[in-house]
C-alpha cells in the first residue's frame, strides 16, 4: 500500500479518536472526521520554511501566499536552471482577497507563465533572475484577473536557483 494513503488512514484514525462522539461511544459522521482533519492541515499562513506569516499588512491590506511555483528553463534542449518562487500578493487597501483566492488556479497559471517568459532570457547575477521585470509581468496579468487595481503588491518571499 503506498505509503500517502497509508499516513491519511492514519490520520482518519487518530481523528476519529479524538472525536468527542468517539468517546460517547456514539458512531462520529463523515462530515466531523473531515472537519477534524482539515483544521490540522493548514490553518494559518506558512512561507518557505513552514513558520506563520502574516495575514495583513500593518495598515490593514490582506497578503495572499501562493504555493512555491517551480520554473525549468532550456538552453539547448537541455535544462540549463530551475528556479523556485514564493510569491505573496498584497492587495490594495479596501480590495477583498475572496475573488483572487476563488480565482487561485488562474493566478497559479498567470505566474507560471511570466516567470516561464523572464527565465528564458539569461540574467546576469546571483539570482539568474530580474524579480522586477518578473513582478511586473505576473501584476500585468493578475489585474486582467481580479481588475486593475486590485492588487498593490507582489512579492517574492524566497526564490531559489539551481544551475546546471
Amino acid at each position: 500500500m503506498p505509503l500517502a494513503i497509508r499516513i491519511l488512514q492514519h490520520a482518519l484514525f487518530v481523528a476519529m479518536l479524538a472525536l468527542p462522539h468517539a468517546a460517547a461511544a456514539q458512531r462520529a459522521s463523515v462530515t466531523d472526521i473531515s472537519n477534524a482533519v482539515r483544521t490540522d492541515i493548514k490553518t494559518v499562513a506558512a512561507g518557505p520554511s513552514g513558520r506563520q506569516e502574516p495575514v495583513t499588512t500593518v495598515d490593514g491590506r490582506e497578503y495572499v501566499y501562493v504555493d512555491a511555483v517551480r520554473i525549468t528553463s532550456i538552453r539547448d534542449r537541455r535544462a540549463s536552471r530551475s528556479y523556485a518562487v514564493w510569491p505573496r500578493i498584497t492587495m490594495a487597501k479596501g480590495a477583498n482577497s475572496r475573488h483572487l483566492v476563488a480565482s487561485m488556479p488562474r493566478v497559479r497559471d498567470a505566474v507560471v507563465t511570466a516567470l516561464n517568459e523572464v527565465t528564458q532570457i539569461d540574467w546576469p547575477g546571483p539570482t539568474k533572475l530580474d524579480t522586477d521585470v518578473a513582478i511586473s509581468f505576473i501584476k500585468q496579468r493578475l489585474d486582467r484577473i481580479v481588475g486593475a487595481g486590485a492588487v498593490d503588491a507582489i512579492d517574492f518571499m524566497h526564490v531559489e536557483v539551481r544551475v546546471f
